[in-house]
């Protein structure tokens, strides 16, 4: 009940501490700080079984569509406006109407799927260090996936009417989040790093 109203559930001290170690280690590995579904890293979400148990809750066979991992630091940092994440990414180009605005971009298909996939998927962001208000973290508006689609110029006036959640966390927490969510991020005023796995999944049968 309560993901289906505000469109977010938090899973607090969710992960062992070897858990976040091995994902830890396996972002650190990636090529690059935001490369897009590095196979090691997805290999190790896809095995990790406090993570598996929790997605299992959301619906059947959960997969992973595209992972991202993040770090705010000192020498990396940055704020986003309030938006929704619409696109998702695909295997293969295809020629269904109902897939919009095809890029690819470093031999990875994306699109923008109907309104129907995006609100059967949630993305998820798992916490590798402590995340305090000046660190720069995520802020959302509970309940926005109830909007739909919103266009780009009403982001925010329609995020600034419902009630606002600064995504406070602690090494090892896991937040799962409805996909139409809309959410920002602010500059961090510290220097201390905020890692952060995000990863969105759909839910097969």
């Amino acid at each position: 009940d309560e993901f289906n109203a505000s469109g977010r559930i938090w899973f607090r001290n969710a992960l062992s501490y070897q858990a976040v170690t091995r994902i830890e280690q396996a972002s650190t590995n990636a090529a690059q700080a935001t490369s897009r579904r590095a196979a090691d890293l997805v290999h190790i979400l896809e095995n990790t079984p406090d993570l598996q148990s929790i997605l299992a809750t959301f619906g059947p066979n959960p997969q992973p569509t595209r992972v991202v991992s993040f770090n705010k630091s000192e020498t990396k940092n940055w704020a986003t406006p309030w938006h929704q994440d619409r696109v998702i990414t695909r295997n293969a180009k295809n020629d269904d109407p109902r897939y919009k605005n095809w890029t690819c971009k470093n031999g990875q298909w994306h699109c923008e799927p109907p309104l129907s996939v995006l609100e059967d998927m949630a993305f998820v962001r798992i916490h590798l260090d402590d995340t305090s208000q000046d660190q720069g973290p995520m802020e959302i508006a509970l309940g926005s996936h109830r909007l739909g689609k919103v266009p780009s110029g009403e982001c925010k006036s329609e995020a600034e009417r419902l009630p606002m959640e600064t995504c406070i966390a602690e090494r090892g927490d896991v937040l799962v989040l409805k996909m139409l969510t809309l959410h920002r991020s602010i500059a961090a005023t510290n220097s201390l790093s905020r890692r952060t796995i995000r990863a969105d999944y759909a839910f097969a049968t």
